[in-house]
Formats: structure tokens, C-alpha cells, sequence
């Protein structure tokens, strides 16, 4: 029987290392003779159907690469089996689908799918449910940093209606640690990675509870983020819903986010960024930054619309760090509603993560270098539980340069209660609100109309009071 499998190798790459796998089942077991030669025939067998590999519909069931779905036994094996598969799949053959079946729960230790595949495009369906390991020891003793990676691949299609369980919470320090441990604890993965990711889609899948970011795109061009679904409880650190670094040409749209960071967070060297129709919050806000930790730092091109956050600490959010260099340039934050954000507008060229740097010390050292341009806030609607509501503390040294807010309306949660805008450090910061009077007869507002140049620290623009 072996010999005959052998035969078959040599004349169809694509089994090449499945039948390599019966051969080495053959010895593990060679003491039990009839078992045996079962165990090599059901494996060929299956493998070998037309319509799950080698013709058809080109569809790749991990089953039938020996994934359990039981959600106890590692499936990570059979899942690298069933992409190694796909990868070497004949270019002249139909577009090969990687299947993840409904109704199985697939355990899975980190993985690898690297690329440059043969086929012209691959789809990696996930209709089940993938979990992560609950201890530490099975992420590989924190040799990992994320859970699932792309790697190197063009034209990747993933998609299904099932779901990703990163199963974080065995990384959560919910009540806190000490930041001088900081970088000697190990370093919480990410859930799912596409790192030099060419003419992505995914769509439609839940992610839940990563470790950290659920999702990162990494030196990805061309990507399509659609219908996905992102949860984690609001108190779990650094939980971002998508995070794009060094990434170019993304859409992202129709997503629901909740999550304990932000819904989405915008790298250096991130640009050409539209972002549309997502539900935000619990969370941090949808921030371009924290910029100018590294080197020279620039995103660019990002437009935000048509979105709603509903208990984000912060809506629209810019935030550099002190002593940075680099640039954010012409960004759009348009047709989006607020509800109990504490920042609904912010640029904060004086962030700082406690967790990584000497905030204290920083502050003392100088000015941000990353220079804000071009930023614009248009029909912004909502309520503020905190004053103020629109914050833009620039730096001294380059500040912050043609903001336009047009049309902004945000108003205390409270009866009496007050919001105001502030800034500092801005020129050219240009507020048009048409109709602001007339639209509301239950607030009074006093607010500086036109062209403000704001070369002085905190200085108070407008203030609304509702009544």
C-alpha cells in the first residue's frame, strides 16, 4: 500500500508532502499490521477525493487533513498541511479554497502561513470556530508574538461567517501592573497578522478577546477590512480592534467594534485610509497615532465618515509623542455621532504611554516634532459628559496648522452642564458652525466664530452651556 502511494506522489505535486505524512503514520503504528494498512487507505482515500482537493470545486477541508474539530486536540498541523496544499495548488486550476467547516471547534497553536503561493488567488474560508491555547507553554513560551499570521501572500480572500476565540484573558493584567516591569514581562500576542500582504479582503467574521490588537495589517497594500465583528470586555489592556502600520490603500467598512483600546488605531507610515459605517465603542476612539516614539513618523490621506461612537473615552483622536518627528497630513473626521465620549474631538501632540516611557521626564525634554496639517472636523454630532469637548493641545515647538471644524455640535450630557473648545500652539483654526443658534433653543453658546490663531497655551475658543 505504501508503495502505491509512493507511485502516486511522483506524478501529482500536489500530494507530495500529504502522502509523505500516510508514509510516517505507517511506521508509528507498523506493530498493529491490519490497523495499519487502514489507517494509510481511509487517509488516501479521503485525501484523494476529487471534490475536496484535487478537482471540482477546489475546496481544502482541514478534516481531511486530520484536524479533530473537537476543540481539544491541537489541529495547528493539519491546518498548515491543508495551506501547504493550496499554496502548491496548479495555477491553471480553479482558485483553491482552504475550508474551516461549521460545527467544529478547532483548537490551534500559533501559526504561519507564509507565502508566495502558486495560485492566482486563495480563499481561506472559516465557517467554525478557531480557538487559541489557554496556556502560556502552548503559545511557544512567548517566542510568538502573534496568534495567527499571513505572511507574504498576494490575493488573499478570508472570509465566512464563523469565528476567531484568541481566548486572552490568561494575558490580561486587568488591575494593573508595574510599569518598570513593563518590557521584562512577555510580550502579549496578537490575534490575527498579515505582515507584506498584497489585494487583501476579509470579511465577515468574529473576532473575540485578543491577548492584544485583534487584528494588524503590517506592510499590507490594497486591503479590504468588511462585516466584522470585534469584541473584548472595556477593561482589557491594549485589546485595539484593527491597528495598520507601514500600510497603504485601505478600506474599512459595515464593522462593529468593542473592545478595551482603540476600535482603530492608524500607524506610521500608514496613508490612503477610508474608514466607514463602524459602530465604536466601548474603547479608545478611532486615533491616527501614538506617533513619534520611533524615528520619522507620517501618516497621510486618511478619511473617517459616516460612523457612530457610542461610550468611547475618545472619538476622533490625533496623539503624538513628545520629542517625535514626522507628519500627519490631510485627514477628514466627517458625518459621525458621538454619544458620552470624555474627548469627543482631540489632538494631543503631547501623549505618552506610562507603560513605556518616563512620561514625567518626557514632558521636561521638549516639543513634539510630528507636525499636525491640514485636519479637518465636519458635522461632528453628540454629547460630552466632561468639559472640554474639542481639545487641540499642540506644541510649542511645530504646533498644529489648518484645522477647520465646521458644523460641530456636542453638548453636555447634563442639565447646566458645560463643554468648551480649547487650543494651543494651532494657526489657521478656522470654526463654521451654520445654523448653530437656530438648531437648538435648550443651549446658549458663546463661541468665537472664524479664523483663530491659537499661539498661546489654553485658550478657551467657545463655550456651550445647556440649559
Amino acid at each position: 500500500m505504501v508503495l502505491g502511494v509512493v507511485g502516486v506522489e511522483t506524478r501529482h505535486p500536489l500530494i507530495l508532502h500529504i502522502t509523505l505524512e500516510a508514509y510516517d503514520m505507517v511506521h508509528v503504528v507498523s506493530q498493529g499490521r491490519v490497523l495499519a494498512t487502514c489507517t494509510v487507505f481511509l487517509y488516501v482515500a479521503v485525501t484523494l477525493r476529487p471534490g475536496d482537493a484535487l478537482g471540482g470545486n477546489a475546496t481544502l477541508n482541514v478534516i481531511n487533513f486530520g484536524a479533530k474539530g473537537d476543540g481539544l486536540a491541537d489541529d495547528a498541523r493539519a491546518f498548515l498541511l491543508a495551506w501547504d496544499a493550496a499554496c502548491r495548488y496548479n495555477k491553471s486550476s480553479p482558485a483553491p479554497s482552504l475550508l474551516i467547516p461549521e460545527g467544529h471547534s478547532f483548537l490551534v497553536s500559533p501559526l504561519l502561513f507564509r507565502g508566495p503561493c502558486s495560485p492566482s488567488r486563495i480563499n481561506f474560508q472559516i465557517y467554525g470556530t478557531v480557538m487559541a491555547p489557554t496556556d502560556k507553554a502552548a503559545w511557544k513560551d512567548c517566542a510568538v508574538d502573534s496568534w495567527i499570521v499571513f505572511q507574504g501572500v498576494s490575493n488573499l480572500v478570508v472570509s465566512g461567517s464563523g469565528a476567531l476565540n484568541a481566548r486572552g484573558s490568561l494575558w490580561w493584567d486587568i488591575n494593573g501592573t508595574n510599569p518598570a516591569d513593563y518590557s521584562t514581562r512577555c510580550t502579549m500576542p496578537k490575534a490575527l497578522e498579515f505582515i507584506g500582504v498584497t489585494n487583501l479582503q476579509l470579511s465577515g467574521l468574529l473576532h473575540r478577546d485578543s491577548p492584544r490588537a485583534h487584528i494588524r495589517l503590517e506592510d499590507t497594500t490594497n486591503a479590504t477590512l468588511s462585516n466584522l465583528t470585534i469584541y473584548a470586555p472595556g477593561n482589557s489592556p491594549n485589546t485595539d480592534g484593527i491597528v495598520l502600520s507601514q500600510s497603504k490603500h485601505v478600506d474599512i467598512f459595515d464593522c462593529v467594534i468593542k473592545t478595551g483600546d482603540d476600535c482603530i488605531a492608524i500607524k506610521a507610515g500608514t496613508s490612503f485610509v477610508n474608514i466607514t459605517g463602524v459602530v465604536c465603542g466601548p474603547g479608545h476612539g478611532i486615533s491616527i497615532g501614538g506617533l513619534g516614539f520611533g524615528d520619522n513618523e507620517t501618516v497621510a490621506d486618511v478619511s473617517v465618515t459616516n460612523s457612530i461612537m457610542v461610550g468611547a473615552s475618545n472619538g476622533a483622536r490625533i496623539k503624538t509623542w513628545p520629542n517625535g518627528a514626522g507628519y500627519v497630513r490631510r485627514v477628514i473626521f466627517e458625518d459621525i455621532f458621538i454619544i458620552n465620549s470624555s474627548n469627543p474631538i482631540i489632538i494631543n501632540q503631547h501623549y505618552c504611554d506610562s507603560k513605556k516611557a518616563n512620561c514625567t521626564s518626557m514632558q521636561y525634554e521638549g516639543e513634539s516634532g510630528v507636525a499636525i496639517s491640514n485636519v479637518t472636523f465636519r458635522r461632528i454630532i453628540g454629547t460630552a459628559p466632561g468639559d472640554p469637548s474639542i481639545t487641540l493641545d499642540c506644541s510649542a515647538k511645530v504646533g498644529c496648522r489648518d484645522i477647520l471644524i465646521e458644523d460641530v455640535d456636542i453638548f453636555p450630557e447634563t442639565l447646566w452642564g458645560k463643554t468648551s473648545a480649547i487650543c494651543s500652539y494651532a494657526t489657521g483654526v478656522i470654526f463654521l458652525f451654520t445654523g448653530f443658534e437656530e438648531r437648538s433653543s435648550s443651549r446658549r453658546h458663546v463661541f468665537g466664530y472664524g479664523l483663530h490663531q491659537c499661539e498661546a497655551p489654553s485658550r478657551r475658543l467657545f463655550e456651550a452651556t445647556r440649559l
